[in-house]
């Protein structure tokens, strides 16, 4: 059997040897470089990538026009590209605030509860303007079935209460949701009606 012999151009210790691990890069300077890298592109360039990026953020799920800018300038995409980035997604359809403020108050009056003062604040936190949120506050349905049926929930776990204890507890828990005090009392008698302080 022959005997082969492995010549090396360099040590095999050196090579085995660990090498300094290089520090790496926080959140906040990746995304500080990527701006930065954002901001230099040609004009051209800079629309594609705002548009690629954009695109991307609506194929998950819906974006106010506000929060969308707010995103794209995050980015360090310039004003006039992000102005008309916007603007082709409004003539695309793929951003209308008005559906976005209903269909966002339809989802937080029916899953949270929420009373129309609270939608309205939690409208306004999407930066969505005064129209939009009153329209979309006059289209909502005054079902009050979520609520009710979050209250009697509440109610049912409440049983081993004081009357009074419980009563004030589903008072304070509708005045977080937005309800105010006329309207939360109704509530609570109709779902303490068959409580055994009542």
């Amino acid at each position: 059997m022959a005997e082969y012999t492995i010549e090396y151009d360099f040590e095999p210790e050196e090579a085995l040897a660990k090498k300094p691990r290089q520090a790496r890069k926080s959140p906040v300077e990746k995304a500080r470089e990527r701006a930065e890298r954002n901001a230099a592109l040609p004009p051209e360039k800079a629309y594609s990538k705002a548009l690629s990026y954009a695109l991307n953020l609506l194929n998950a799920r819906s974006y106010s026009k506000h929060t969308l800018e707010t995103k794209l300038a995050g980015r360090g995409f310039s004003a006039e590209t992000t102005a008309a980035v916007l603007d082709r997604l409004e003539e695309l359809n793929l951003v209308d605030d008005a559906k976005y403020a209903l269909r966002l108050a339809t989802q937080q009056a029916s899953s949270k509860g929420l009373a129309p003062r609270a939608l309205r604040i939690e409208l306004q936190r999407k930066g969505l303007s005064s129209e939009d949120i009153d329209t979309a506050l006059e289209n909502l349905s005054g079902d009050q079935s979520a609520i009710t049926q979050l209250v009697e929930k509440k109610a049912r776990s409440l049983q081993n209460i004081d009357y009074a204890k419980a009563r004030n507890r589903l008072l304070s828990f509708l005045a977080r949701k937005g309800y105010g005090y006329s309207e939360a009392q109704k509530i609570v008698e109709q779902a303490l009606k068959d409580h055994p302080g009542a």
